[in-house]
């Protein structure tokens, strides 16, 4: 099986004030197309800047990283730009929808901003809407605004906006850490169906033992490396 996810001997620091400690040493991965794999570690191992450098929002200050075959070292912008709204799914614990925007007018931007549809009456953007807000048990929530959903409403129309334009990666940080537990049960066995029927590698940053316990792969960070792997 093919590597998704491909880091080479990766590091990054962030300077502060005259001194710049590292967050990541030299760390080596691989994760394989179509793997659920669970991050964990203390708080500030590393695990939110290791996901934003998969995203290539931020880059490394050394080692390279590939995602899908593309080296994002050989990117500048706005081809990095392009690349992660093309291939990449972001979710993240505050959720992050417009207001202004009702449901399916958020999930639709990742459509709009790759060029894949002109408006929300394209056939092909209204087909992908409704299936995936069927699946997510939200087909009458499609005309609500952000302000009138529940917090378990809010993560699954980010999941929906994550995987609408179908990228071969889906990174998830701290997806349940604004929702009760038996509702992130929910949203996180929703999100696993989901990125397996699409074959989608999905890495997931996370403190909940219950997901750990759901994933292909867990990967322990600690001192700026992967420090324990299972599976």
């Amino acid at each position: 099986m093919t590597a998704a996810i491909a880091l080479h001997r990766v590091s990054k620091s962030y300077r502060n004030g005259a001194v710049a400690p590292p967050v990541l040493r030299q760390l080596d991965l691989e994760i394989a197309t179509g793997t659920f794999a669970v991050l964990f570690g203390r708080s500030g191992s590393g695990k939110s800047t290791l996901l934003n450098i998969i995203a290539g929002i931020d880059p490394p200050d050394a080692g390279t990283v590939r995602i899908a075959g593309t080296d994002l070292g050989t990117l500048r912008e706005p081809a990095l730009t392009l690349f992660r709204r093309r291939h990449i799914g972001f979710i993240f614990q505050s959720f992050n929808l417009l207001p202004t925007l009702t449901v399916a007018e958020n999930v639709l931007l990742p459509l709009q901003l790759n060029g894949v549809v002109r408006g929300g009456a394209d056939p092909l953007g209204a087909r992908r809407i409704a299936a995936l807000l069927e699946r997510l048990g939200l087909a009458d929530r499609h005309a609500a605004f952000p302000e009138e959903l529940s917090g378990g409403e809010r993560q699954r129309v980010a999941i929906a906006r994550a995987l609408v334009h179908q990228p071969d990666v889906v990174l998830a940080d701290e997806p349940t850490g604004n929702l009760d537990l038996e509702t992130g049960r929910q949203v996180i066995t929703l999100l696993d169906d989901l990125v397996r029927d699409a074959g989608v590698t999905l890495v997931m940053a996370t403190h909940s033992h219950e997901v750990i316990g759901r994933a292909d792969r867990e990967l322990q960070i600690r001192d700026g490396r992967i420090a324990a792997v299972s599976r």
